[in-house]
């Protein structure tokens, strides 16, 4: 029985083997076939076009001076790249040729002023009151590769300007904000580097150079008050802060009579409560007192009619009613 059935299987195996190698080349021939149909349909696509511009003389005149024009276009750009390349590389030599001249001074002078620049806009520009206007620091020349005269100038103007306005009292429209957040321009007074203030408060400054100016929260009545005399030219007199913000911020941050209050909570209502009752208690006292004095007084210049409503009164009614004939030591009894 197994010498029939191995046949049997070789005979299988051939078949589907053979099977698939035709469906194999069939897809072959379909992918052939789609292949050559595609390339086909592109070639008449581009006949077509072609016959379209052959029958169209004037398009394919007008396509032509466009592919012209474009590529006079081109050129030109290609020329004014290459005249830009050229001017670059001319200035580029007359840098380093300048360098050259220049030497190890200039070059050393231009690294110092660079350094020092650098230096002042670090220590001036966060907090100082020098800086309120725009381009008060001196230049950054940290990307400068050849000094210009123009350069030493403008640092040295800058330096002298810096120095000039340390010993100034000067008005100045800025911008500040309010306790509320909004920014409105107000008429400024600058000390030097010392202070800066409006009509009714001080003036703090942000870290960074673009920061506005805002007022001082809760400046003290007593430094308002000088504020708005020295404002309005009524005095000379102000107060400064030689710890530049550090008094005026504790101060600032003292409580005042109805935050204390609050700050008390339940037991400290409790403690004013009672302390109102006692303070109504001996007010009333202190009227009942002076009444009572003042009808002594009243009394004393009138002691032929005595009175009952004070007590010195009373005594002389009591001892009218007595006989005058008895002894001290009766009377003293009686009263």
């Amino acid at each position: 029985m197994s010498l029939f059935s191995r046949p049997k299987a070789w005979l299988c195996l051939t078949l589907l083997v053979g099977a698939l190698t035709n469906s194999a080349a069939m897809a072959q021939s379909d992918e052939l076939g789609s292949l050559r149909e595609a390339r086909e349909a592109a070639q008449a696509r581009d006949q077509a076009r072609l016959q379209s511009f052959l029958e169209d003389q004037e398009g394919l005149e007008a396509a032509l001076e466009e592919a012209r024009a474009a590529h006079e276009a081109a050129e030109d750009e290609q020329a004014a790249l290459e005249a830009q390349q050229d001017e670059q590389s001319e200035q580029a030599q007359a840098l380093a040729q300048r360098q050259e001249e220049q030497g190890e001074a200039l070059t050393s002078l231009l690294a110092d002023l660079a350094r020092h620049s650098e230096e002042i806009r670090n220590e001036l520009g966060g907090d100082s009151w020098l800086t309120l206007e725009a381009d008060a620091l001196p230049p950054r020349l940290n990307d400068v590769d050849v000094l210009e005269r123009s350069q030493i100038e403008a640092v040295v103007d800058s330096l002298a300007t810096l120095t000039v306005n340390t010993g100034r009292a000067e008005r100045l429209e800025l911008p500040v904000a309010d306790a509320s957040g909004d920014i409105e321009s107000h008429s400024v007074v600058r000390l030097g580097d010392f202070a800066a203030f409006t009509e009714s408060a001080l003036l703090r400054k942000g870290q960074d150079e673009e920061s506005s100016l805002a007022e001082v929260p809760r400046t003290p009545t007593a430094i308002s008050d000088l504020l708005a005399a020295y404002h309005q030219g009524e005095s000379r007199e102000f107060a400064i802060d030689p710890t530049q913000g550090s008094v005026l911020e504790a101060l600032a941050q003292q409580p005042t009579l109805w935050e204390r209050f609050q700050q008390g909570g339940y037991v400290g209502y409790v403690v004013v409560v009672l302390g109102g009752i006692g303070l109504l208690v001996a007010l009333a006292q202190y009227i009942y007192l002076l009444t009572v004095s003042a009808r002594v007084r009243r009394q004393r210049q009138n002691l032929d009619q005595p009175s009952k409503d004070n007590p010195l009164g009373r005594v002389l009614e009591r001892f009218k009613e007595m006989d005058k004939h008895q002894t001290p030591e009766a009377l003293e009894a009686r009263l």
